[in-house]
């Protein structure tokens, strides 16, 4: 059962690359005022300081509560975001890759380095993968590997912060997926 659900998860990954220009393309053709409001509101207070910050009020309250399992949880949910948003980071600075929104260069990758300049933290090069995606994704998880019947509620949490980034055209698909 595993080897097929990885083998359909790679195949989904090699396809969604073939999908980043049209998607691309239909966001920048269909932009509304109220959509790009949402997605910045929810990029802005579900990044990574924002949730470790509910995170951090939540462990005092479990402190307080003495709810030790609780407590291990959101230790592990802190970890588990700053860990996934640090991978992407590194990942970022060794990609290259354009974002939608970058007219300087043809959307590509570039490694390191392009041209002679060096593209490491700079933003216009650094697409993949998306940091926010992983850093909500890595907070997330843990909930679901802890109480199962919430991954109903969770998933869609991560789907949400992955459109917006694509909506906000600071990711391409296959960088959040």
């Amino acid at each position: 059962k595993r080897g097929i659900l990885a083998g359909f998860c790679l195949l989904l990954l090699v396809a969604v690359f073939f999908l980043d220009a049209r998607v691309d393309h239909w966001i920048a053709a269909h932009r509304f005022f109220t959509l790009q409001e949402a997605a910045t509101f929810w990029c802005k207070y579900l990044a990574w300081p924002w949730l470790m910050l509910y995170a951090a009020v939540a462990l005092l309250v479990a402190w307080r509560l003495g709810r030790k399992e609780g407590r291990r949880v959101l230790c592990a949910m802190m970890i588990a975001a700053s860990l996934a948003g640090l991978a992407a980071d590194l990942g970022r600075g060794l990609t290259g890759r354009t974002r939608p929104y970058n007219k300087s260069a043809p959307q590509g990758w570039y490694g390191v380095r392009r041209d002679g300049h060096w593209l490491v933290g700079r933003h216009a090069f650094n697409s993949f993968p998306s940091g926010h995606t992983a850093a909500i994704s890595g907070f997330l998880l843990p909930l679901v590997f802890w109480r199962r019947r919430w991954a109903a509620l969770i998933f869609p949490l991560i789907g949400i912060m992955a459109a917006a980034r694509v909506y906000l055209r600071v990711h391409h698909l296959s960088d959040v997926t």
